[in-house]
């Protein structure tokens, strides 16, 4: 097999508490954060294209076993003339090996009894609730106090330094002399290739499972490293390896970069690169324009959390344990009372699974819930999921683990108790009959939900130097603009812009890929490295502590587009969003530390002022008490907008506000079966060019007092078969803009339907009304067909005004049955009929 190359490069223009390293593969990529990934994937194995035979599932594991127990050999080596650390004092054992405070230590040489102290061993047991234990001891050289030293990095050049030492006797800290102590597991051969169960047991003339190579040295290149799937290019003391991964490490303990590269042999290649964990590759591309800084196994350089996530757990099949016993779901969480357990995942189109749930503390019990969100085309668009856990942090749980990244240095704000949020983008497939659709799909699976809301962005044209992680590095800083819940950019994405002037977006060029490091606020630059964790991110029962339809973030889907520079053509992407009745909202926070929270399916009441950006809504029936698919209650606006976030990375981009934007107006269709409600006070704005679309079937109502607005080139849309119903005392405003070009526009189709209602209902235009071809304009009241209650006014301030377009063998008819009722208000200086109406008419009928 061929080697995986893995390279992990640090980051030093961002965080220079790190130093920057060399890519050993593909080219240098620098990341933000601690240690960034760029390995190549080997060409698929046989067993990948169905050879083998047997199940594969991913709880199998890639190239090496998830459950039972593996121990590492470890090869602990100096470069020649490297100045010591007091981490890694030169000609010495590192302090975090053996050391008398066993808490200091990287691993556990043997399988604890309980809680396991070294770093690597804890995090595997408590990640997978004490199903797979990941031990290691070192090799021990004859001299040199212990460690081996070598002029050249190169593994064939360790390897036979060791092989000198030693010849092919295998002596370790701490006593083992066989390689079956290293070899716990048969997993090379090609009935236990990715994908397929790996079998206990000591494979023919020895083989080490995973070989750990660690080396010091002079310290640029600190806490880099990479992984191989493959064997050794030379045998170590006669014997060959599944696996290896090689690291530097001049001072700190490497624990960051050893958990993500040994994870790697479980997960898969660069396409399970989430959570902060890197770039997938050019080949392979990314889910979404920019990464996010999420949390996983798999996260690494730019990952928030140091913890795994639920989606780890169900992907590695390790189950929760309470009380000594396996859970019976893999996504588990607890009845109300949190007095037993209950099924965790759930499907938003199963009106059962809505209800009241109780969550522990996610590192301690694994308890979680993951909702199936509506709407998606399964034939044609990825799946995604809203997956909710409880981080009590380490100061409440004592776990090492549940912190941010840099927690600890005085510029961090801490994790606070709460919940935590992400959204889950395809990577569903975990049992299959090859390996191929298991181990397949681009990278960056896993998108973060910040409670502190998502917005628009923009950045500083002048640096900052900053003073968080990074010591004065110059950093542009970031400033939080307009709300944008559906398509704009939290503190922990990094941002999509064109940076460099180029007309493009590229993922892997930091000028078009910022992170949130800086925040330009009322005068004064925050330096926190929020896209590293930030305890405004948290869902607190104090704060932000609920996340619904019209709630910032959303819990709609969210729109994704496959590439890395450029698209990759031919992917199922999401590219609207679908609107939808789940909410998540914290009832409680109890003595426990458990969080109970409240699931809904039908809650689609827009409860506060909302804007909504995006190319495209879709809005479908949801199955409520009332009816209502979507309801803005009183005194609260909803505010369809176009953003400035990019949607697009290729398209050619447009001057809006002064800059170029990569998106589209943003168009709101409510499709068939779909009822939009407006309640007295609430309001509906159509901003900006963007468009709201009635279409057949569908339909919405203004209850007395509400408002619905079209201005600045916005757009209302009423197609045939579709319903606006206008109570008395409400109102619809096409508005006029500062040129004909900006003028709201009414756009009806034939069959469309106007109700105005009451002797006070208005349409308004000052904008434009215009009459498709064969439609007739007509507005009449819900109790008669043929009559309207309400007003038309025509109100331009323009002369000539001509705000009535029409289509060929259109028509305009008003009725009014009533002396006393004036229908047709006229307050500008003519009401022009186009040629291509056949008929235009204002008339009374007489009263019977």
């Amino acid at each position: 097999m061929f080697a995986l190359l893995h390279q992990t490069t640090t980051f030093t223009m961002a965080h220079l508490k790190r130093s920057i390293s060399v890519a050993l593969a593909t080219g240098l990529i620098v990341s933000t954060a601690l240690a960034q990934c760029d390995f190549v994937d080997p060409p698929s194995p046989p067993q990948q294209f169905g050879g083998g035979g047997g199940s594969y599932a991913s709880w199998n594991g890639w190239y090496l076993p998830t459950s039972g127990t593996l121990r590492i050999l470890v090869v602990l080596v100096e470069q020649n003339g490297a100045v010591g650390s007091t981490e890694w004092p030169a000609n010495q054992l590192p302090i975090w090996v053996d050391n008398s405070d066993p808490n200091m230590n990287l691993f556990d040489w043997d399988v604890p009894t309980g809680t396991a102290t070294g770093l690597l061993t804890r995090y595997f047991q408590d990640a997978s609730s004490g199903h797979f234990n990941v031990v290691a001891d070192y090799l021990l050289a004859p001299d040199n106090g212990g460690i081996f030293h070598t002029s050249s990095s190169s593994v064939s050049t360790i390897i036979n330094t060791v092989n000198a030492a030693l010849g092919t006797n295998i002596v370790t800290g701490h006593g083992f002399t066989s390689v079956t102590d290293f070899d716990k597991w048969e997993t090379s051969t090609t009935a236990t290739g990715p994908g397929l169960p790996k079998i206990p047991g000591a494979e023919p003339n020895g083989v080490y499972d995973h070989v750990m190579f660690i080396y010091r040295t002079s310290g640029w290149n600190n806490n880099t490293g990479y992984a191989s799937s493959s064997g050794l290019p030379v045998a170590l003391l006669g014997h060959q390896a599944n696996t290896y991964s090689f690291f530097y490490s001049h001072k700190d303990l490497p624990i960051d970069i050893m958990r993500h590269e040994f994870s790697h042999m479980l997960y898969g290649g660069n396409n399970f690169h989430t959570g902060g964990g890197g770039w997938a590759g050019s080949g392979i591309g990314e889910y979404f324009i920019n990464m996010g800084c999420g949390w996983s196994n798999m996260g690494l350089a730019n990952g928030s959390l140091n913890s795994w996530n639920a989606w780890d757990r169900q992907r590695m099949g390790w189950y929760g344990v309470t009380s000594g016993v396996d859970n019976v779901y893999p996504v588990s969480a607890r009845d109300a009372n949190n007095a037993a357990e209950v099924n965790g995942d759930l499907d938003a189109t199963v009106p059962s699974g809505a209800g009241i749930y109780t969550l522990r503390d996610f590192v301690n019990t694994g308890d979680a819930i993951r909702i199936k969100l509506p709407f998606t085309d399964p034939s044609a668009e990825y799946p995604e999921f809203l997956w909710v856990e409880n981080h009590q942090g380490r100061d409440q749980n004592a776990n090492p683990f549940d912190k941010w990244q840099y927690e600890g240095d005085p510029c961090i704000e801490g994790v606070v108790p709460g919940l935590q949020m992400y959204v889950q983008i395809d990577k569903e497939v975990r049992e299959a009959s090859s390996s191929t659709p298991i181990y397949s799909g681009p990278g960056d699976h896993i998108r973060p939900l910040d409670a502190n809301g998502h917005v628009d962005e923009t950045f500083e044209t002048t640096t900052q130097l900053n003073t968080c992680i990074c010591w004065l590095c110059p950093k542009n800083p970031f400033v939080r603009g307009l709300p944008n819940p559906l398509t704009g950019t939290a503190d922990r994405h990094w941002v999509p812009l064109d940076g460099n002037a180029d007309n493009h977006i590229s993922t892997p060029t930091l000028a078009d890929s910022p992170a949130n490091t800086i925040e330009s606020s009322s005068g004064t630059y925050q330096m926190h490295a929020y896209d590293l964790g930030n305890s405004r991110q948290v869902f607190t029962p104090g704060g932000n502590h609920k996340l619904g339809i019209g709630t910032n973030p959303s819990s709609a889907t969210m729109m994704n587009l496959v590439g890395w520079i450029n698209n990759i053509d031919n992917q199922p992407n999401l590219r609207r969003i679908y609107l939808n009745g789940v909410s998540v909202e914290i009832l409680s926070q109890n003595a426990d530390g458990s969080i109970t929270v409240q699931v809904r399916f039908d809650d689609v009441d827009v409860s506060n002022d909302a804007r909504w950006c995006a190319d495209e809504i879709q809005l479908n029936p949801v199955v409520t008490s009332t009816g209502y698919s979507l309801n803005i209650t009183t005194g609260n606006t909803l505010l369809l907008d176009r953003g400035t976030t990019a949607t697009q990375r290729d398209a050619t981009p447009v001057l809006y506000n002064g800059q170029q934007v990569f998106n589209m107006p943003t168009l709101m269709r409510c499709t068939n079966g779909t009822l939009l409600n407006m309640e007295g006070g609430s309001q509906l704005i159509v901003d900006n060019g963007s468009t709201l679309r009635l279409e057949s079937g569908s339909r919405l109502d203004l209850m007395s007092g509400s408002d619905l607005h079209v201005r600045n080139g916005g757009k209302f849309e009423i197609m045939p078969g579709a319903v606006l119903n206008v109570a008395n005392g409400a109102r619809v405003r096409i508005e006029e803009g500062p040129d004909p070009s900006l003028d709201g526009r009414l756009i009806y189709h034939p069959g469309a339907i106007i109700h105005l209602d009451g002797t006070t209902s208005e349409l308004a235009f000052a904008g434009v009304l215009e009459i498709k071809d064969n439609a007739t304009f007509q507005v009449v009241s819900n109790t008669s067909p043929f009559y309207t209650k309400g007003t038309i006014r025509f109100h331009s301030t323009r002369v000539p005004s001509q705000n009535v377009v029409a289509g060929s063998n259109s028509r305009f008819v008003v009725r009014s049955n009533s002396f006393y009722q004036r229908v047709l208000y006229v307050d500008q200086e003519s009401l022009y009929g186009p040629v291509e109406l056949v008929e235009f008419t204002s008339f009374r009928y007489p009263q019977c």
